[in-house]
């Protein structure tokens, strides 16, 4: 495979999304209800379940979507839910799973997003070396960057690594992105039922993180 301007575009775009994890850790942070983020989130959630359903059903919705969408789909999402809504899924279970805890949802969703785009992006220019259907540059490029997220970036919001007396520990860096690299690589699968990694990773990882919190 190669690296076209349109995925490109689509993991720019993905990044958007980075403003999830900032809503729910920052609305609270201020003093406002954690619920607030999660209602919000739960109403864009329903709105794309909405749309994903009637362009799925209505011809003329579908051909309108895709005109206004599709250079920054992939081809198997034509006639599947799009990977944007699943993100937003879990992000939305991500809110009410840590709601008391919305250091751990951002960690975990801000590394998925930003992780996942880079695996995405070196991948499909650089990656030749297949395993689960993916490339092992890739999911280096994954590592290397939920580790430099860690280290430089994410300890510049105010308060998200507070649990760690902003300083987490290097090994728990290494841990958390790793666990957060093999969610994104590793497909998983129920029987013949294959869970969607922009759903599932980011609520798995949320999980590894608290983990890894509570050791503190």
């Amino acid at each position: 495979m190669t690296l076209k301007k349109e995925e490109i575009l689509r993991k720019l775009l993905h990044l958007i999304a980075l403003l999830m994890p900032i809503s729910i850790y920052y609305i609270p942070y201020f003093g406002l209800s954690p619920w607030i983020p999660a209602a919000g989130l739960g109403i864009i959630l329903g709105t794309s379940i909405i749309v994903e359903y009637v362009r799925m059903k209505s011809t003329r919705a579908g051909k309108a979507f895709l005109k206004i969408f599709g250079y920054m789909m992939r081809p198997s999402e034509n006639n599947e839910v799009t990977g944007s809504t699943y993100i937003i899924a879990g992000a939305f279970i991500c809110s009410l799973l840590f709601m008391n805890t919305p250091e751990v949802a951002f960690i975990s969703l801000f590394l998925f997003i930003t992780g996942d785009a880079m695996a995405a992006v070196i991948g499909l220019s650089i990656g030749k070396t297949k395993i689960f259907g993916k490339s092992v540059e890739g999911s280096a490029a994954c590592l290397i960057c939920c580790i430099l997220c860690l280290e430089f970036i994410i300890p510049l919001f105010p308060g998200v690594l507070s649990p760690w007396k902003g300083n987490m520990p290097f090994i728990q860096i290494v841990s958390i992105s790793l666990g957060v690299t093999l969610l994104e690589l590793v497909p998983m699968k129920t029987g013949k039922f294959k869970i969607n990694d922009n759903l599932a990773a980011p609520v798995l990882a949320g999980f590894l993180i608290y983990g890894i919190m509570c050791l503190n």
